[in-house]
């Protein structure tokens, strides 16, 4: 295959819904598969753009933003991770004790039902994965509505985290595959997700995902099938459509500039209990 019809095929097989840009003070972007939600949960993809090299004094700038522009000024506490590609979500109860820390260590995935929190995922290529089901609810709680956020880099597809990710959401919560929303932000796509030997880096389960050239891998379709074998509807998952690597005047790219910072994806409920 000639290359110029190999990135007219693989570049556009995830596209198709609508990942709206807002250009306020800092900009930022939304899932359309979302919109239905807006009055329950409230979330944002953010940029490059959206900050600078400061990493703390950014986070909270995207932290007041996100709680004045969604959550009417309401102040929460944002949980991000220490990420490091494994498979362990991190399970935040409504009235459970928050961790104390400003990354959680050792953690690569978070499932909620607490207003309190806002959580936040940090990607440059990676997969985010954003996982909302309205009608979850938790054992002995008067609240519907569970949360899912998931870093998902191609290790942590190998060891399936989005899938674990709903089970926990299932297990932890009484969601409803059937029910669950899924949008997936901005990371590598298969146009230039490219190894040395996917044959012998990659376990056979995965060498389905390898594309004609040998070289070229669609973490994307393995995460979409990973999430239908839990039970998500196919419809119910949208991609950004974005690659990272093409659009690295938006969004960070580790493969395509190695040293690089990362960008946010953001997520939480809308209000608190009873409003």
């Amino acid at each position: 295959m000639i290359l110029a019809e190999f990135y007219r095929r693989y570049k556009g097989w995830y596209f198709g819904t609508v990942f709206i840009k807002n250009s306020e003070k800092i900009p930022f972007y939304q899932f359309s598969s979302l919109e239905p939600c807006a009055d329950v949960v409230a979330h944002a993809v953010f940029t490059r753009a959206s900050g600078d090299v400061r990493v703390m004094p950014n986070r909270a700038a995207m932290q007041l933003f996100f709680e004045e522009q969604f959550l009417n000024g309401r102040r929460t506490v944002m949980i991000s991770a220490n990420q490091t590609h494994s498979d362990h979500v991190l399970v935040l109860r409504q009235g459970d004790a928050l961790p104390v820390v400003t990354e959680v260590d050792d953690t690569d995935a978070f499932v909620t039902n607490r207003r309190d929190v806002t959580l936040l995922v940090k990607t440059a290529d990676c997969q985010s994965v954003l996982l909302f089901d309205p009608g979850a609810r938790s054992s002995g709680a008067d609240s519907s509505g569970v949360l899912g956020l998931v870093h998902s880099g191609w290790r942590g597809s190998l060891q399936n985290i989005v899938g674990k990710t709903v089970a926990a959401m299932c297990g932890e919560f009484g969601a409803d595959p059937g029910r669950i929303v899924a949008c997936i932000g901005p990371s590598i796509g298969p146009c230039c997700h490219e190894f040395t030997d996917p044959v012998s880096e990659l376990p056979p389960e995965f060498h389905p995902y390898i594309l004609e050239d040998g070289r070229h891998v669609n973490f994307l379709a393995a995460t979409r099938d990973q999430l239908v074998a839990r039970g998500v509807r196919l419809p119910a998952i949208e991609f950004s459509g974005v690659c990272t690597c093409d659009r690295t005047d938006e969004f960070y790219s580790f493969r395509k500039d190695r040293l690089t910072g990362r960008f946010g994806m953001m997520v939480g409920f809308q209000k608190l209990l009873g409003e």
